[in-house]
């Protein structure tokens, strides 16, 4: 293809194209720079002097520059521009590019209804359903099941069921019932007849039906001597310990006198009672 350039395709025009016939010597006076007749397209083009008006093909404004040769370079119209997330707005250089950033923090709720959007001029601003204001953090919540976390993205209500599934069989505490897998996770353990007969700590036997966990109280009746040794207390359970039989201790304290407390076990209190000694001074 045949170049641009070339004097048969410009004509005798000058740079910016505005100044015809700009070869003769009559118009050298009114060119800035007058070259005389071009022959090739590496020639140089007269300047005009007038501004260069050749729209930039970005943005559509014309060039401001005066005529010149080659590309105009960047628009630098100034030009009033709004901020990404539409609350500030900024006068700018048409070439500084489209997306302007303000300082604000967008505060915006995000789809969950708990979290708030923290970017800087978002482009989301007070719209909840934004793609940007998705909350992508995970629940993190305990399940149901009481033994998993909630893995979902965060979200109004309630946690899903546990989706946790195992594949072996729940059994009950002694394995005597059982459910076949798959089980889903949070599943009870299935109701078992038979006595747990498991030993206690106490030297019984776990007299409730076959459970898991701690074991309950040992309600088995025995007979133990009170506290303060005076006499034994019969049909108690076994789970309450030694009680007290209520009636005075009786124990002799330094002083001379008897421990009037309840029955109890340990030191005896500080004797509250009169001295009652006769003093050494006086007959009193």
């Amino acid at each position: 293809p045949e170049c641009p350039r070339e004097p048969s395709s410009w004509g005798d025009r000058c740079a910016c194209g505005r100044t015809k016939h700009c070869s003769r010597e009559s118009a050298a006076a009114l060119l800035v720079r007058w070259v005389g007749s071009r022959s090739r397209c590496t020639d140089p083009f007269p300047l005009c002097g007038q501004r260069c008006g050749r729209r930039h093909p970005g943005c559509g404004h014309e060039c401001a520059r005066t005529c010149h040769e080659g590309p105009c370079g960047e628009c630098e119209q100034k030009v009033v521009r709004s901020c990404r997330c539409g609350r500030t707005q900024r006068e700018v250089l048409c070439s500084e590019g489209e997306e302007l950033l303000c300082a604000q923090v967008c505060k915006t709720k995000k789809t969950c209804g708990n979290h708030r959007c923290d970017t800087v001029c978002c482009p989301g601003f007070n719209d909840r359903g934004h793609e940007v204001h998705f909350c992508l953090q995970v629940c993190g919540k305990a399940l149901a099941c009481g033994n998993h976390l909630c893995e979902d993205f965060c979200h109004l209500g309630r946690c899903p069921p546990c989706r946790v599934v195992s594949h072996e069989p729940l059994s009950c505490a002694c394995g005597a019932s059982f459910i076949d897998p798959p089980v889903v996770c949070g599943t009870r353990a299935p109701q078992c007849e038979r006595l747990c007969g498991a030993e206690l700590a106490c030297g019984h036997r776990c007299a409730a039906r076959c459970h898991l966990g701690d074991h309950p109280l040992c309600c088995e009746l025995v007979t133990r001597q009170c506290l303060g040794g005076h006499r034994e207390m019969k049909h108690q359970r076994c789970h309450v310990g030694a009680m007290s039989c209520g009636q005075p201790c009786g124990r002799a304290l330094p002083c001379g006198h008897k421990c009037a407390a309840q029955c109890h076990a340990g030191e005896c209190p500080a004797c509250a009672q009169p001295c009652g000694a006769r003093r050494g001074d006086c007959d009193h």
